[in-house]
């Protein structure tokens, strides 16, 4: 099943939009729950350390506008998917890891990085 087919059956089963990074959670996980490979498990905690990070900017930016700390609003699937990119690395062609079938809508563009600019290298050297 290609990744757009599974986007499409996961958003009707949530009824909304779902992220690039949580589908790629979903494709990249076995069915007794660890990851693929190493390089799978490396990029989802760096995809959800970063979507922590952006939430407790968020958090902190509406208390310190003396909002209501008990709503905090959600991060939108375009700040999602734009974490998820940040998060991911290239591939030999320069295409975002992970992507499949949906390289077209969200990457597409073949980008260059410096060397340790991508987040998995970043956390791989940390191990």
């Amino acid at each position: 099943m290609s990744f757009l087919r599974i986007q499409q059956k996961m958003e009707e089963e949530l009824g909304r939009p779902v992220s690039i990074g949580i589908l790629f959670k979903r494709t990249h996980t076995k069915a007794d729950g660890t990851f693929s490979d190493l390089k799978a498990q490396e990029i989802t905690q760096a995809y959800e350390k970063r979507i922590d990070e952006k939430m407790s900017q968020v958090e902190q930016d509406v208390c310190a506008n003396g909002g209501d700390s008990s709503y905090i609003p959600e991060l939108s699937t375009t700040e999602m998917n734009e974490i998820f990119l940040e998060s991911t690395t290239l591939d030999m062609r320069g295409h975002e890891y992970g992507l499949g079938s949906l390289l077209p809508l969200y990457g597409g563009e073949k980008r260059k990085r410096g060397p340790g600019t991508s987040t998995f290298s970043a956390v791989a050297h940390l191990q």
